[in-house]
């Protein structure tokens, strides 16, 4: 991991950054407050080539709300930002999402 970004506001967040062979990321942030949960940017994992970015989404499936709105990040070109309650992770969830973040840092471009 490059460094931790951490928001402020009414909401605060913890985004985790990390150094890819195509710039910095940030992949995941953790929120608390009103909305106790994490949530997937997208947005800013995009700079991974798309085939990359396609695995990723594909490994990350398995949790539910991110798998109901598969085929919506597809179609909006991978700009959403789905949102899962904390709770809804468990330690099986937590491997799957790790492991997922793992590959899409490691990755080589040119294989994407």
């Amino acid at each position: 991991m490059k460094y931790l970004y951490w928001g402020e506001g009414q909401s605060p967040s913890c985004t985790l950054v990390f150094d890819t062979p195509d710039g910095l990321i940030q992949p995941i942030s953790f929120w608390t407050g009103a909305f106790n949960g994490f949530s997937i940017n997208f947005a800013w994992i995009r700079k991974r080539p798309t085939p990359i970015v396609q695995q990723f989404l594909d490994r990350v499936s398995s949790i539910e709300k991110i798998g109901a709105m598969h085929d919506d990040i597809v179609a909006a070109g991978y700009s959403k930002r789905p949102s899962v309650p904390l709770d809804a992770l468990d330690d099986e969830r937590i491997a799957i999402l790790t492991e997922a973040i793992e590959h899409l840092i490691a990755a080589p471009s040119e294989q994407g």
